[in-house]
């Protein structure tokens, strides 16, 4: 069943982001209490119960940074917030990537608790050492991370270097005609096909990286290209709000629609968006709102996907039986001008909803509604 749009509503759309907020609150504690320093990837819904599965420190950051931005929508989650730096101090760090660093020095500098867990000159050394492995959601993370501890006061002078090392590099992806990002830089046989192909999170975090680099440290060029690209997903959002998956880099046309993931709707956009909206000084409520509007059941499904008693926003819609190796067997074919069945792309049969909410997706939510309540409270004043 496809429902039509409706008009969007801002009062709406802030009792929207309190439910949200409420959900995500409740879903963290879910998925971190009780376990003993357990850091889980993921929360399955299993009948009436979900349970935890995996083990991710990168999605422990990301829920820390939207723990930063629940006072007012959720309350003081202080007990969670101690609990969650005291695990990521015991977990294995050795592993994490140079975009994970970025993350960590992001929290840290949200939290100023004082923990010096992350340092810019580590994930600066990090980041020389892997430049070529790194993706633009890497960039973007370390462009974020170094920024924040700039401002923060934290080894201002390797924040600063990492800073303009990583936004140079993240700019050297960006395609001027099409106004999207590469995903990453590597070249070669393998890597031309996800070199071009690239999803969502290549492009909301770089926005979002840009426009907070332009607004704090006053770079014209970065919140001009974060706008020019956040004009370009707007253009290609669907007819009911969604956010869609895959894009070619090179033409500017949407590869894969699906999966639609809620992350993108209520986390990843907003967040891109309310931050290019503050130093574009314009606003961005109807991409935004509409997308919300998806989420509680305007969508292909008619379903709402936020389950708030539970803690749990259902992961995605996405096409029955397609896996990663046909998405990849698509995506090598496109680039080599096979488009497919004429409407096989925009089709909606075939969908259903996914059954698993990962922690960071709570975080990213957590964020989103701290910039949208941020922004409710600056055009009142004003």
């Amino acid at each position: 069943m496809v429902v039509s749009p409706v008009a969007v509503d801002s009062g709406r759309c802030l009792a929207r982001w309190v439910c949200l907020s409420r959900a995500a609150v409740e879903g963290l504690r879910r998925t971190y209490d009780g376990l003993d320093m357990g850091l889980p990837y993921t929360r399955r819904l299993d009948g009436q119960n979900a349970r935890c599965d995996g083990h991710s420190v990168r999605y422990a950051l990301i829920s820390l940074l939207g723990l930063a931005k629940t006072s007012w929508m959720a309350g003081d989650q202080g007990d969670l917030v101690n609990s969650l730096w005291r695990r990521i101090a015991g977990a294995k760090r050795s592993h994490l990537s140079a975009g994970d660093l970025g993350l960590g020095l992001w929290a840290q500098a949200l939290h100023g608790n004082g923990c010096q867990l992350f340092t810019a000159h580590h994930a600066l050394r990090v980041f020389l050492g892997r430049r070529d492995y790194c993706s633009s959601i890497d960039l973007a993370w370390l462009l974020l991370g170094a920024d924040f501890a700039f401002l923060a006061g934290f080894d201002c002078a390797n924040a600063e270097k990492l800073a303009g090392e990583t936004r140079t590099a993240l700019l050297a992806l960006y395609h001027p005609r099409t106004n999207l990002f590469y995903r990453h830089a590597r070249r070669g046989p393998f890597s031309s096909v996800s070199r071009r192909i690239a999803c969502f999170a290549n492009q909301s975090y770089p926005i979002m990286a840009l426009a907070v680099h332009g607004r704090y440290r006053n770079c014209q060029e970065s919140s001009r290209v974060a706008a020019d690209v956040a004009d370009r997903l707007c253009s290609l959002q669907g007819h009911l709000g969604q956010w869609w998956w895959l894009y070619d880099v090179c033409t500017g046309h949407v590869v894969e629609q699906y999966p639609v993931f809620s992350v993108h709707q209520d986390g990843m956009a907003p967040m891109a968006l309310l931050q290019t909206g503050w130093v574009r000084e314009r606003s961005f409520a109807e991409p935004i709102g509409r997308g919300l509007q998806w989420l509680f059941g305007a969508n292909e499904l008619g379903q709402d996907m936020v389950l708030p008693h539970m803690g749990l926003i259902l992961r995605d819609i996405h096409r029955q039986r397609r896996r990663r190796v046909q998405r990849m067997i698509h995506g090598a074919a496109w680039c080599c001008g096979w488009r497919g069945v004429p409407g096989q792309l925009h089709s909606s049969q075939g969908l259903e909803a996914g059954s698993e909410c990962r922690p960071y997706h709570l975080g990213w939510v957590l964020y989103a509604a701290g910039l949208a309540l941020q922004t409710e409270t600056s055009e009142a004043v004003g």
